[in-house]
């Protein structure tokens, strides 16, 4: 199992696995519900606020064989509706590790194996790209709790960016994690 995340609501658990199958078990009625992502792996996924969607992020399937970054460019990310079965692709640059969705739900970020991410607004239902966090490669990535910055991991450092200008706000040495807080999740 990759990812085990449970809704806001704490009535639903999603899991996310190596057997390509994405697990949603309403805890109440005690009823399964899956989605089979045949030849891809389905490394992470998680709730949006409002529990209507869920982030997920996939792989090809290397079954005994290597799969080249070349046959792996296709989206491996997509907004999943539940209800309906309705899968959005987020076109991303190679193959996606994982993701995560702010928590007014306005904002996803995709990080790829490569090192790349790619950041979503998608109120305005459009990729940013004068948010430049790729200048070095990105390894994870956090929004804060009012979903105005985005805390980004480096090589080595942590860079903080202001959301609304697209402006990073400070870069500080993974080294320094204390100046932080207690709050910074480890990485």
């Amino acid at each position: 199992v990759h990812s085990v995340r449970f809704s806001a609501s704490g009535t639903k658990l999603l899991t996310a696995a190596e057997d390509s199958v994405l697990l949603i078990r309403d805890l109440i009625t005690r009823t399964d519900q899956s989605f089979d992502f045949d030849s891809r792996v389905v490394t992470h996924a998680e709730w949006s606020p409002d529990e209507k969607q869920v982030l997920v992020t996939s792989r090809v399937k290397a079954e005994g064989q290597s799969v080249s970054r070349e046959q792996d460019k296709t989206s491996g990310a997509m907004l999943l509706e539940p209800e309906t079965g309705k899968q959005v692709p987020l076109l991303t640059e190679g193959s996606a590790k994982f993701g995560t969705i702010s928590s007014d739900g306005a904002w996803i970020i995709v990080v790829s194996d490569s090192g790349t991410a790619t950041l979503f607004n998608i109120v305005r239902g459009e990729i940013l790209p004068g948010l430049n966090v790729n200048r070095r490669p990105v390894y994870h990535a956090a929004f804060s709790e009012d979903s105005r910055e985005l805390l980004v991991r480096h090589d080595g450092e942590l860079s903080l960016w202001d959301l609304q200008t697209e402006i990073e706000i400070m870069r500080v040495p993974e080294a320094d994690r204390q100046y932080w807080g207690i709050g910074l999740p480890t990485f």
